[in-house]
């Protein structure tokens, strides 16, 4: 017998004897006594997935002939439970015809070296395969983060991203997750938490709580990877610098973070570099919504698109009311607060494919794709629902918002009067000025109405009529 000193991993190896015969069984339960090793066996299907789902199987052992047909049942129902599982079929070598050519056999199931080196082989080629299919799956996963985050432009949604991303590999390799968050470094180099699940979800758009501050604090200066049994802190770097942290707490978490976890902290600092870009030149500080510059070529590519696929399209244009009076009273710096407390109010009532910008001072651009001027009417009338239930306290008053509201639109054409007309980038630019025009004037018409109802809009424009007044030619 040989010393299971010679066994290269020091974990008890799990092998299932699968037999239909009683000779068989014997065999197995004598098999209890090799150090080293648990076997256990089945010669049913109720028996064989018992033991997959309650024992770390590592290697079948395979008695009974291939053409058995009820062995070859049994073995359908493994290769479906445990595809990854290598097998060991017991025969001899000249009746193994009917086995695949890269198949392990052994003579029997004799307790000497030969059997324990081909046993060692088989557990080695088990975990190998499920290696494998873990690196396949989670390469899998990461072409889907990288598809994901080239759609994606804020890091609020590239964090959100990141950290459904990690708990998903990290269940794939059997570790529970139980809660995480992604912080990201934005104005002055601040770490604040961007996406999070609960406890973190309250610390959303500030810093992590003193409790975590002096260990962000050292992973941050050092750069490296604090891991606990409990807790995985790992920092985002590019190029030497930390620009977010991926927080996951759980039970039993890995020391070291896997390969595709290493993959997503990579694609997850590079996203966050790039994003961190993008908001400082395309979104407002104060309102975080877009700038007039970014809000602008959105619109134009609205139209294009409205117009290629036939859709209609709405903007709106609003205003707030007397907001020159909140900076004269109480300073530009409860101005910034309402204006932030604006963009706030108005980015949770659109939908997510709406576009929301800071034209002005203390104007607003937001276009509705795919939406109809009474689709239109509608939005506004929930904003000017949430404006009327906001009220913002300042200095122990309580300031409320009055906006006015106007709203354009082109409609799609009943019978298309645009086919086979190319318009250039010249005529979507001037649709789109004809557009705004449109909104603007309806705004400062309610704004200046008595009894305003603080919105208002008209008949909308159609690609019909904006063609003909351009005097282009079917082609």
């Amino acid at each position: 017998m040989v010393a299971a000193s010679r066994h290269q991993d020091t974990s008890p190896c799990m092998a299932l004897i699968i037999h239909t015969d009683a000779c068989s069984r014997l065999d197995a339960l004598r098999c209890g006594a090799w150090p080293g090793f648990a076997f256990c066996a089945a010669s049913s299907e109720a028996e064989l997935q018992a033991a997959l789902e309650i024992l770390p199987v590592e290697v079948g052992i395979i008695c009974g002939a291939p053409n058995d047909p009820r062995l070859r049942q049994l073995l359908a129902v493994l290769h479906a439970a445990a595809p990854d599982l290598a097998l060991l079929w017991v025969m001899d070598t000249q009746d193994a015809g009917d086995l695949p050519s890269d198949a392990l056999t052994l003579p029997s199931l004799e307790p000497n070296t030969t059997f324990f080196d081909t046993l060692t082989l088989a557990r080695r080629v088990t975990r190998s395969r499920e290696e494998t299919r873990r690196a396949q799956d989670e390469m899998a996963v990461m072409r889907e983060l990288a598809d994901d985050l080239a759609d994606l432009r804020t890091q609020a949604e590239i964090s959100a991203c990141l950290l459904e991303t990690a708990i998903t590999l990290l269940r794939r390799r059997g570790y529970q997750p139980s809660s995480g968050a992604v912080l990201a470094a934005g104005e002055g180099a601040q770490l604040t938490v961007q996406a999070a699940l609960p406890p973190y979800d309250a610390c959303l758009g500030c810093a992590l709580p003193p409790s975590l501050s002096a260990d962000l604090a050292q992973l941050v200066e050092h750069q490296s990877i604090r891991a606990t049994a409990t807790q995985l802190l790992i920092p985002l770097c590019w190029y030497g610098r930390v620009c977010g942290v991926l927080l996951l707490d759980g039970s039993e978490l890995p020391a070291v973070p896997p390969d595709g976890l290493c993959l997503l902290v990579n694609q997850g600092a590079a996203a966050l570099e790039g994003a961190a870009l993008f908001e400082l030149a395309a979104i407002d500080s104060t309102t975080r919504a877009y700038t007039r510059a970014f809000t602008v070529q959105r619109l134009y590519e609205a139209l294009k698109s409205a117009y290629r696929s036939g859709l209609d399209l709405t903007i709106m244009m609003m205003d707030l009311d007397k907001f020159k009076l909140v900076n004269d009273t109480y300073g530009h710096l409860v101005g910034d607060r309402v204006l932030h407390a604006a963009g706030q109010l108005l980015r949770s009532t659109l939908r997510e494919s709406d576009v929301l910008g800071r034209y002005g001072g203390d104007e607003f651009l937001l276009i509705l794709p795919n939406t109809s001027i009474a689709g239109g009417i509608e939005v506004a009338r929930r904003l000017l629902q949430s404006v009327r239930e906001f009220s913002l306290e300042i200095n122990g008053a309580r300031l409320t918002l009055q906006v006015s509201i106007g709203i354009g639109g082109i409609s799609s054409d009943a019978q298309p009067a645009t086919a086979g007309v190319r318009p250039d980038h010249a005529f979507f630019h001037r649709a789109m000025e004809r557009l705004i025009t449109q909104a603007d004037g309806h705004m400062y018409r309610t704004k200046h109405a008595p009894n305003s109802t603080h919105y208002a809009a008209g008949l909308p424009m159609s690609w019909g009529s904006l063609i003909a007044s351009e005097g282009l030619l079917m082609v």
